[in-house]
């Protein structure tokens, strides 16, 4: 049967706005009525969706606590799957350094 994810792909987010506040926006579309907040606590945020789209995966610090490193992984529906400490590292080498466009 042709198109049978069109329908389960318009219930998936495909934007995520970060504020300076921690808290991700999870949107449909840009116009979203009822976007999912998720409050990570984490100031500065870096993010990045997985390749399909199911997985967003957070990284940051609390306020307070620059020393120690956090990275979360939200579900596409604004869950936490995951959450790992990672005290004395850089979050932002871990989401670039593998990152196929970057070159060694």
């Amino acid at each position: 049967m042709f198109g049978c994810n069109i329908f389960s792909d318009l219930f998936k987010h495909v934007l995520a706005l970060c504020c300076k506040n921690g808290t991700i926006q999870l949107m449909r579309r840009f116009d979203d009525p009822a976007p999912v907040l998720i409050r990570t606590g984490l100031c500065p945020i870096y993010m990045e969706w997985s390749n399909a789209k199911e997985l967003l995966c957070v990284a940051g610090s609390r306020p307070g606590r620059l020393s120690t490193n956090i990275v979360q992984i939200y579900s596409a529906s604004g869950q936490l799957v995951y959450s790992i400490n990672m005290p004395q590292s850089s979050a932002s080498s871990h989401f670039y350094n593998n990152h196929p466009n970057t070159p060694n």
